[in-house]
């Protein structure tokens, strides 16, 4: 895979860029492998800038020693909306983001941390700093591994996560006990409209609990339910 990479200098340049700028929304560095030495050039443009609502960082080599200054940037901007996914960030962002969720000053509203190390952690602080700091609208958990306790840390958090539109989780070896705690939780969100569960370990039993769930919710807002790539026989129709 081509990867571009972006010395010290250009990224000092982008970086006064982003400082005095007024109408760029959306600063899209995926794949630009800044890695934790790169990321500070980058960051006093992150901090002044007016204008950005949306960062995509993702796959950029960032590990926890750029916690700090990222969890600075969320939590002291303006910006909503961070995809943070494959980098390895690992126990110390959960951590940090525990610690500093209550000092946001401007709501969080989607971030993606899919394949950023988290599979062997305990994921219990990661939810409770989710939960009490945030106002989350879309949120991307894939490739995680959650087992026993982790699951059910998932469902409270997801129960309680009122304003969530948007929840992925690809590929986390989610089985028919997993899916059925996702659909206690999500049975209880009134607003979610996006749920995302595709390349899991789900069988019929399992669908076929989480359809009757979601279509058993009283205000009934989903419009689009993927569970492609799991071990699903029955027809479509049969979920209903």
């Amino acid at each position: 895979m081509h990867r571009n990479f972006i010395s010290g200098n250009a990224m000092c340049g982008i970086s006064e860029y982003l400082s005095k700028t007024m109408q760029l929304t959306f600063l899209d560095l995926k794949d630009a492998y800044i890695g934790d030495d790169g990321f500070p050039y980058l960051l006093p443009g992150l901090m002044k800038s007016k204008s950005i609502s949306i960062v995509n960082l993702s796959s950029n080599n960032l590990t926890g020693l750029s916690s700090p200054d990222l969890i600075e940037v969320i939590t002291k901007t303006h910006i909503a909306k961070f995809d943070l996914s494959f980098n390895q960030l690992g126990a110390l962002f959960i951590a940090e983001f525990y610690e500093a969720t209550l000092e946001l000053k401007y709501p969080l509203t989607s971030i993606s941390l899919s394949s950023c190390g988290f599979s062997k952690l305990r994921l219990s602080k990661l939810f409770a700093a989710l939960q009490k700091g945030c106002y989350l609208q879309h949120l991307e958990l894939s490739s995680v591994r959650y087992k026993g306790a982790e699951v059910k840390h998932l469902e409270y958090y997801l129960g309680s996560a009122a304003a969530l539109r948007s929840f992925s989780c690809v590929n986390c070896e989610f089985g028919d006990e997993g899916v059925s705690c996702i659909a206690e939780a999500c049975s209880k969100i009134c607003l979610l409209e996006f749920l995302n569960l595709s390349m899991n370990l789900i069988t019929d039993e399992g669908a076929v609990f989480l359809a009757g769930k979601l279509l058993r919710t009283e205000k009934f807002a989903l419009k689009s339910l993927n569970l492609s790539q799991n071990r699903i026989e029955v027809t479509p129709q049969r979920l209903v």
